[in-house]
């Protein structure tokens, strides 16, 4: 279930342009590539679940927020949801200004200090894959680890840390670790599958890709790597099938929490299956599917 350079950790810093205002780093690398590839979009992701916290760190920022904080220290604290959302507001404009380092900073200091959103997590991943060094990755996630309730995400992330980094066998021991914990961890599957197919190992990968299409029918990167590798396997017509299927569907389709509860209920996790279908019937009570697999599942639950 599902860059230019990564900004150091803040120790401190201020408003001003002034040298001697500078941030401070911390032990975090900063990698640099060229200015036409500081895209402002993070890679898109599924989006796993309903943000906690008000606001996106990609939404438009609201104009009453037209002034930069300099440091997240400096956000007022009102409890963890209010200063949680207050620090993802702050990054959100610390990313329009190119600011990377403060707005990495911020949404970590938002993780810290907020109520646990699974969203956020991915935003953040998602910014550090396409602005951090591998090590300054690897090293994040393999403490978020010890604090992440649902660890998948930070496997999945630690793992692109090691492939980044070159260790491609680490990467998919770490992917493996992640769908140990949710087996409907799409995202694990799917970046197994192109590990694997840079490997060349056509058939390995092509099975990943499957799994993953398997756990989300509607996860159009899935198709758009299954078309690839039919195409090496000479498989036409399933490549064609593979491409249509790319450019139709809906990754962020309202259907995906059933879609991750009916897989977990094939492999038995029934507890976890029974989470993602309540919240497909919070986006929509008329889901007849959801309704009638949860209602399959709630006596097997009641006997534990």
């Amino acid at each position: 279930m599902c860059g230019a350079a990564l900004l150091v950790v803040l120790k401190s810093c201020s408003n001003g342009d002034d040298a001697n205002d500078a941030p401070v780093a911390s032990e975090r690398e900063v990698e640099d590539k060229p200015a036409e590839e500081r895209a402002l979009d993070a890679p898109s992701v599924p989006a796993h679940s309903n943000a906690e916290l008000a606001g996106s760190a990609f939404a438009t920022p609201p104009a009453s927020s037209a002034v930069l904080v300099g440091d997240p220290a400096d956000v007022p604290d009102g409890g963890d949801l209010e200063r949680g959302a207050a620090l993802v507001r702050q990054a959100q404009l610390y990313f329009k200004a190119e600011q990377w380092q403060r707005g990495i900073a911020t949404l970590e200091e938002a993780i810290r200090v907020g109520p646990y959103d699974e969203n956020l997590h991915y935003n953040l991943g998602s910014w550090m894959e396409a602005r951090a060094t591998p090590d300054s990755m690897i090293r994040y996630w393999s403490e978020e680890l010890k604090r992440d309730p649902k660890p998948q995400t930070a496997y999945y992330y630690w793992a692109a840390g090691l492939e980044r980094s070159g260790d491609e066998a680490g990467a998919l021991g770490k992917l493996a670790q992640a769908l140990q914990v949710d087996p409907a961890h799409e995202l694990s599957e799917l970046r197994c599958g192109q590990i694997l197919a840079r490997q060349r190992k056509t058939k390995e990968a092509l099975s990943h890709c499957l799994a993953a299409i398997d756990i989300f029918p509607e996860f159009a990167a899935a198709h758009e790597l299954c078309a690839n590798l039919y195409k090496e396997l000479g498989r036409t017509k399933d490549a064609e099938r593979e491409t249509t299927l790319a450019a139709t569907s809906n990754s962020h389709s309202p259907r995906r929490f059933f879609y991750w509860g009916r897989y977990l209920a094939k492999k038995g996790r029934n507890e976890a299956a029974a989470a993602e279908l309540r919240r497909a019937l919070e986006q929509n009570p008329n889901d007849t599917e959801a309704r009638a697999l949860l209602g399959r599942l709630t006596p097997l639950l009641a006997k534990r």
